[in-house]
């Protein structure tokens, strides 16, 4: 590996970390407009390092109106 191509690596690496933040960042922001999201939720996305799943769950809590539903559905 060149140095370039390592510093491409690195920059992707930041970027997808920095996407992956962003989305569990909106999808708690939406949780809690749902209502009182407990610690073990906080936990298991905190811990989601898959953009995808983020964004899924993300949607769904969009669509979803009480946190009961949401916890059902996901």
């Amino acid at each position: 590996m060149t140095w370039g191509e390592y510093i491409d690596f690195e920059t992707m690496d930041a970027k997808a970390e920095a996407i992956i933040e962003t989305r569990r960042e909106d999808l708690i922001d939406v949780l809690n407009e749902l209502g009182s999201v407990s610690n073990d939720l906080l936990e298991k996305v905190n811990t989601i390092t898959d953009a995808d799943i983020l964004k899924k769950w993300f949607m769904l809590a969009i669509k979803v109106d009480s946190m009961e539903a949401f916890m059902e559905q996901m």
